[in-house]
């Protein structure tokens, strides 16, 4: 009995001289990683590939996950983003009470997606961290949903995209970009008319990338009440550049609104096919402001 204890004393000596040794070497490879320090900025790169080339490293990162230096915890994003195995480790992170473990999870979790592209192994757990008191966290939360997608990922976008904070907003619009649900073109059109111009600008950028498909949806924004959402489609038709944009933007053109004619006119002069230009040319404005903005457009 007293060598079987002995033997067994031995036995978990041994493993926690090994955990030790291990937890050391990952923190001096993330020291070197992360600090910015002048005498290591040529090991930064080879640091990071060590650490993401060590999958016994991961529960070691994860512990640092409530990192408040800015560098380091950009690093540790940069790091475990990058390493797949680690994603049930920062799932279950995701679920912290701790605010800072919650947002650094998330993003971890949005920068993982980019390397894997089956799978929603991450929503389920994301579903639950979007219900995160503290904005930000339930933010990134949001983002990395729409990143994730699957089952429950459209509804609960769509109800952060009515979240009476601006951020939680940003990120939902944001995010709906990256899910492409063909059903929510129309909260995305919606949210040209948010009040906040993050909210605005994230919804256009995810419009851009539904490419075509979102066409019809912006066209028909064209013919808006609220002259902000007419605007913010011109603006958008601009930015996709899509020839077929240039009829409906025609008609924008005659708008007795000077604002609506000014967004007509920039998209068109994007668009640039030779009937956008066309059209340009032969439109004639009153404006002062107008008239000069459209002289530089013509000169083009």
């Amino acid at each position: 009995m007293i060598r079987f204890l002995l033997a067994l004393f031995l036995l978990t000596s041994s493993a926690l001289a090994q955990t030790d040794t291990l937890r050391v070497k990952v923190d001096s490879l993330f020291i070197r990683a992360s600090s910015g320090l002048l005498k290591y900025r040529a090991l930064e790169e080879p640091s990071k590939k060590a650490l993401r080339e060590m999958p016994t490293a991961i529960p070691y990162l994860v512990e640092k996950l409530a990192i408040q230096d800015a560098r380091e915890r950009r690093e540790l994003i940069n790091i475990l983003g990058k390493m797949p195995d680690a994603i049930m480790p920062v799932c279950s992170a995701a679920l912290s009470p701790n605010k800072d473990i919650v947002k650094t999870a998330c993003e971890i979790l949005s920068a993982i997606r980019d390397t894997i592209k089956d799978g929603h192994a991450a929503t389920p757990y994301l579903l639950k961290a979007r219900m995160h008191p503290e904005l930000q966290a339930r933010g990134y939360a949001v983002f990395a949903l729409g990143k994730w997608g699957g089952g429950g990922a459209k509804e609960a976008l769509q109800e952060a995209l009515a979240d009476s904070v601006n951020f939680v907003r940003v990120e939902a619009a944001a995010g709906l970009g990256y899910l492409k649900v063909t059903a929510t073109l129309p909260n995305l059109i919606q949210a040209f008319a948010d009040d906040y111009y993050g909210v605005r600008f994230a919804a256009a950028n995810s419009l851009i990338k539904f490419n075509n498909i979102s066409l019809p949806y912006l066209y028909k924004a064209l013919e808006s009440e609220n002259p902000m959402v007419r605007q913010l489609a011109a603006e958008t038709l601009g930015k996709m550049r899509a020839p077929e944009a240039v009829a409906p933007l025609s008609r924008l053109l005659k708008s007795q609104l000077w604002t609506d004619r000014l967004a007509a006119m920039e998209a068109l002069a994007e668009i640039d096919t030779p009937t956008a230009r066309q059209l340009l040319s032969s439109h004639s404005e009153e404006e002062p402001l107008l008239k000069t903005r459209l002289e530089e457009l013509t000169k083009k």
